[in-house]
Formats: C-alpha cells, sequence, structure tokens
C-alpha cells in the first residue's frame, strides 16, 4: 500500500487560486457541496474534518476539541457585531497530513469564502503555531494528539485507552494569553520544570506540575483534568504531583528518572512556539505600480496605501492586508509573497497567516497595527 505523501507547508496556500474563472467555478462548487449547507447563518464554532478529499462534520462531542496530527481541519467561526453576521474561516494542518489532505482544506476553505461572498476573514494554521484567536475558540483548550483518519482512529473505551503525556502550553501574543494542549513523547525527556503535564491514563490523570511553571498554566490543567474526568462519568483517579516532590514511581512510568527532566530555561530553549519569534513587529508593502510586483520593507508607522497590499509580521504571525484598490496581482501576489518571505528570511515557515481587508480587518490585526 503506498503511503500518501506527507504535506510540506511551504506548498499549499489558498492565495494559489485566483482567476475569475477559477473563482467562478468554486461558487458553483462550494453551492452544491453538501457539507456547507445552512454554514455561517447563525453564531457559533463549525468544524469539519476533510476524509478521501471529502468534508465530513466533525461533531463527536467525546473529541470536539481534539485534533489530530495526521489530518487537516476546516474551522467556521461565525459571531454578531452590530447585529450583522462576521466569520473566520481557517484551514489547519496537523503535522503529519498528507500533500492531498492538506490542498483540499485548502481549496475547501477558499469554497466556503466564496460561498459566504468572500466576506471571511481566512487564516492558515499549521499544528504547533496555531494564532490566539484560533486557540480561543476551543474551550477548555484545543488539544492535538498523534494518529489520525488513516491510522484507523477509533473510539475506545477509557479502560482501553492508549496512555498520553499532555503538555500544557502557554502562549502569549500580544496582549493575549492562551493555552494548548500538546501530546509528547511518554518520556522524563519530554519533562521541563516550567510547564504543566498531565499523564491521561483512561481511568487514571495525573496532573505533574513543573516547580517553575506559573498559577496560570495550573488552573488550565486543571481545568482539562476536570473536564477529561466529566467526559468518563467522573471514573477517573486523579493525582496532583508538585515538580520539587520526589515521585519515583511517576518517573519510572516515563521510564527514566526526575534527573532526566530538563529544567524551564532548558524547555524554553527547545521550544516551538519561540523558535524565530520576532519582538518587534516589521511592514512590507506588496505593490505593482512600477510595472512589475516589488517586496519592500518600509516603517511600521506608515499609513496603508489602499491601491497596494501589505504584509505585516507581528513576530507571532503574518498578516496580509489588501487595499480596496489593490490589483489582481498585488491581491494574489501578496500572500505568495508572504510565503516567500517566511521561507527566505529565516523566519519559521510555518506561522499563521492571516488574510484581511481594507474595512474589515480582524481584531487581532488592529491590535497590532492600532
Amino acid at each position: 500500500m503506498l503511503k500518501a505523501k506527507e504535506y510540506d507547508y511551504k506548498d499549499s496556500n489558498c492565495a494559489d487560486i485566483g482567476s475569475a474563472m477559477d473563482k467562478a467555478a468554486r461558487e458553483a462548487a462550494g453551492a452544491t457541496e453538501p457539507a456547507w449547507e445552512g454554514a455561517g447563518q447563525e453564531p457559533g464554532t463549525k468544524i469539519w474534518r476533510i476524509e478521501q478529499f471529502k468534508v465530513k462534520e466533525w461533531n463527536d462531542p467525546d473529541y470536539y476539541n481534539t485534533f489530530f496530527a495526521g489530518d487537516a481541519y476546516i474551522v467556521l467561526n461565525t459571531f454578531l457585531k452590530e447585529d450583522k453576521l462576521l466569520w473566520d474561516v481557517y484551514f489547519w494542518l496537523g503535522k503529519d497530513c498528507s500533500q492531498d489532505e492538506a490542498g483540499t482544506a485548502a481549496y475547501k476553505t477558499v469554497e466556503l469564502d466564496d460561498v459566504l461572498k468572500g466576506a471571511p476573514v481566512q487564516h492558515r494554521e499549521v499544528m504547533g503555531y496555531e494564532s490566539p484567536g484560533f486557540l480561543k475558540l476551543f474551550s477548555p483548550c484545543l488539544k492535538t494528539v498523534e494518529g489520525g483518519i488513516d491510522s484507523g482512529f477509533r473510539k475506545v473505551v477509557p479502560e482501553e485507552y492508549r496512555p498520553r503525556l499532555l503538555r500544557i502550553v502557554q502562549q502569549k501574543a500580544g496582549k493575549s494569553t492562551v493555552v494548548a494542549i500538546r501530546e509528547v513523547p511518554m518520556s522524563n525527556e519530554a519533562l521541563n520544570q516550567g510547564d504543566v503535564y498531565i499523564m491521561d491514563k483512561g481511568l487514571e490523570l495525573v496532573q505533574w506540575n513543573g516547580s517553575d511553571c506559573g498559577i496560570f498554566e495550573k488552573n488550565k490543567a486543571a481545568e482539562l483534568v476536570r473536564s477529561i474526568d466529566a467526559e468518563r462519568n467522573e471514573k477517573c483517579e486523579v493525582t496532583v504531583i508538585e515538580g520539587y516532590d520526589e515521585n519515583p514511581e511517576f518517573h519510572a512510568a516515563l521510564e527514566g528518572s526526575a534527573a532526566d527532566v530538563k529544567t524551564k530555561e532548558e524547555g524554553e530553549a527547545a521550544s516551538v512556539f519561540l523558535a524565530g519569534a520576532s519582538a518587534d513587529p516589521k511592514l512590507f508593502k506588496v505593490s505593482d505600480a512600477g510595472g512589475s510586483l516589488s517586496f519592500e520593507e518600509t516603517g511600521c508607522s506608515e499609513p496603508l496605501d489602499e491601491n497596494d497590499a501589505y504584509i505585516l509580521d507581528a513576530g507571532y504571525q503574518i498578516f496580509v492586508w489588501i487595499g480596496k484598490g489593490a490589483s489582481p496581482d498585488e491581491k494574489k501576489g501578496a500572500m505568495l509573497k508572504a510565503q516567500e518571505y517566511l521561507v527566505n528570511s529565516g523566519r519559521p515557515p510555518y506561522l499563521p497567516i492571516e488574510r484581511v481587508l481594507q474595512d474589515a480587518e480582524s481584531a487581532s490585526f488592529l491590535s497590532v497595527r492600532g
């Protein structure tokens, strides 16, 4: 059996499609896609998973906030502002999803955007680099674990549950603080004293608090433990361990000892969430006024020209701003230039990319740009 080609994040972006003929074809296809029936007509969040090139609603109550590393998902958030419906549409790519799944997710996201007449703010989200706005959609938080539809995933009862070690990740972006849950290897070397972890063994939940972790992470972990216990009819045995306490049994279950645990500083240095994040925002102008598409850095305080497009690097996220009078080449080229910028500048190539339109900017864009 041939293995599906793994997705290279540099290869896909919803900006790759843009001609008038293609847009009309997508609108027609979107109108016949059963998954989009009623989508975006009332406030709330809906999730779909890509399964064998098809869009399937992801509505299992036991796993609604759990995404699998081998899959791709589409998320639509509909909300009211001044009695008007507004939308954010995301496609989320697991680190192990195939090229076909990623491409289908990107194409179908643009299709859904067309169904909603181009009004949504579009987002590309990649596992491990999700934007704060995306993470806030999930309560108590988003959990990402190994596996996926191609791995033959099936629901199991807690007694048959494969033990997992989950890391509580606190992510700061601008004025926002959000958390996510990441599955990490069942090993003492995956622990660091600056974070909180949950060992999930089905009917046994162990919360391990690093000796240098924060109260915010502790509280979020406790909230998650209560949520998991409630999902399992409150049959779980819950234990809380402080990182400064000796607990050979806990570390033996991770095939090691407390001596293998990293310090908080070592954990931060290895964290993909901090890698390559710049402290100061940067602004780039994308324009074809000179006859060809140019890309050049400008001052962050410079007014945005409605006849051009811009790329704003906020450190933790990339924004693409499209002016009302931007040309077709600028509209399409700005997203491609954002991709090239991530690759060529040494910035993490998997950072979230958000496309916003003039006069319909997202709150996250305005919090940076002002």
